[in-house]
């Protein structure tokens, strides 16, 4: 059987850096702290882009890394992951491409878009590899980002709390590392499955913002924390609202957000506007139920990872978590989690992170985490997650119960592992992987 390899990774990120701290004083309505979203999400800072930052040259740079390490000099295909593309037509892997043709050889690449909610990113790789293994395409440049401060409210905590911005992108290629990179990965296999019996949990309801979270806060702030003041005095907010401080906050969000967004003197009209909804604890919910079920035996069964435990457990057509007997689920799971090194989640929130290491037994020390550093950048999440485990260890710190320090190690030569994005209520996408060199 032929595989698609992974040759070449590369990660590029706005400029500025965004602690806690800095955006609970950006969005002082949000009456947030940096201790809450440590504790409640994992997050500790995350990239935001300013308005003359581009979503396209931020992929362009990862790109660019990306077909640096792997040293090829043409480019079959350019497929682009995204939620918070610039435009509809062209495609943003078009606008990629114009930026690349001057370095590479593009003269027979074909460019498409994937809006699919976080998995976009993920599911460019596991396209770009069936485009590889099926003989349409030689090298595959697949790309996955957004610039999701350009569709939050910066007046709700939902969403606002968990986003950030960044890119990152993978050359694949039929050939074992022919360029003069170092890196090898093999794509064992993928799946692919959705589950809409919650759509409505999260998504994105409208166009985008023209305008930075930085341009949001400077015409924000001054009334935000006037209007913080008129509420509770000149004691911060605490961060346990109460449904009077919550309905209070709610009244003045809708003079912040005429301020936010300012129309030559026509009304505001949030229809115009970004608005990612996102149900907190549904989502989680949602997660813990839907993502085993969804692909995760039948990636491993198709990479061959674990077969020999199918067969002796009798579960060969047994495509769900939920459908494997009572009796033997927590002895298969955890030797089946024995049969590759790292498993590494969308990074979404370190709750569902924890979540998946109880439904998948899973120990925490070889789940790879690096929401702390990023937030949850959507398309770009797993991608990001999974490049900087080619180069080193992940450190984090759970979040429920009594905290405890993780240390789960690099993507190492010689070892599997399993990459698992999900989103878009709920998409969700596998991969297994195999580095070989």
């Amino acid at each position: 059987m032929s595989y698609a390899h992974i040759i070449g990774a590369g990660i590029a990120l706005p400029k500025k850096a965004v602690s806690n701290r800095e955006l609970s004083e950006m969005f002082p309505a949000l009456a947030v702290s940096d201790e809450w979203i440590r504790k409640n999400v994992g997050i500790r800072q995350r990239y935001l882009a300013d308005s003359n930052e581009s979503l396209v040259e931020v992929m362009v740079q990862a790109s660019r890394d990306a077909i640096d390490q792997a040293g090829v000099s043409k480019i079959d295909r350019i497929i682009v992951g995204v939620n918070t593309q610039a435009s509809q037509l062209p495609t943003t892997a078009g606008y990629v491409a114009s930026r690349l043709r001057e370095q590479w050889d593009l003269s027979s690449c074909w460019c498409m878009d994937i809006q699919n909610g976080c998995p976009s990113g993920l599911a460019a790789v596991g396209l770009g590899a069936d485009s590889i293994r099926c003989g349409q395409a030689e090298t595959v440049l697949a790309i996955g980002g957004d610039f999701n401060s350009r569709m939050l409210d910066y007046f709700e905590r939902n969403a606002s709390l968990l986003m950030g911005d960044g890119a990152s992108a993978f050359v694949l290629t039929r050939h074992d590392n022919p360029g003069r990179g170092d890196l090898s990965v093999r794509v064992l296999s993928h799946w692919e499955q959705s589950d809409y019996d919650s759509a409505d949990i999260m998504g994105l309801r409208s166009s985008l913002s023209d305008f930075s979270p930085f341009e949001i806060s400077h015409r924000t702030r001054d009334a935000a924390l006037a209007a913080v003041r008129d509420i509770n005095g000149d004691g911060p907010l605490c961060d346990r609202l109460t449904p009077e401080l919550k309905e209070k906050l709610l009244d003045i969000n809708s003079d912040l957000r005429k301020t936010a967004f300012p129309l030559g003197g026509l009304p505001y009209d949030p229809k115009r506007y970004p608005h990612f909804i996102m149900l907190g604890a549904e989502v989680l919910e949602k997660i813990r139920r839907v993502v085993p079920d969804c692909g995760y035996l039948p990636v491993l069964r198709r990479a061959g990872i674990g077969s020999d435990l199918f067969e002796s457990y009798g579960l060969n057509e047994v495509n769900r978590v939920s459908e494997i007997p009572r009796k033997v689920k927590k002895k298969f799971l955890k030797q089946l989690s024995e049969r590759f090194e790292l498993f590494i989640p969308h990074q979404a929130n370190l709750r569902a992170h924890q979540n998946l290491s109880t439904a998948l037994r899973i120990p925490m020390n070889r789940i790879y985490s690096n929401i702390a550093e990023y937030a949850n950048t959507s398309a770009g999440a797993a991608g990001i997650a999974l490049c900087e485990s080619f180069e080193k260890p992940s450190r984090y710190e759970t979040i429920r119960g009594t905290p405890e320090l993780i240390e789960a190690p690099r993507f190492e030569r010689g070892s599997k592992a399993v990459v698992v994005s999900f989103g878009a209520g709920t998409h969700v996408v596998y991969l297994a992987l195999d580095r070989v060199k």
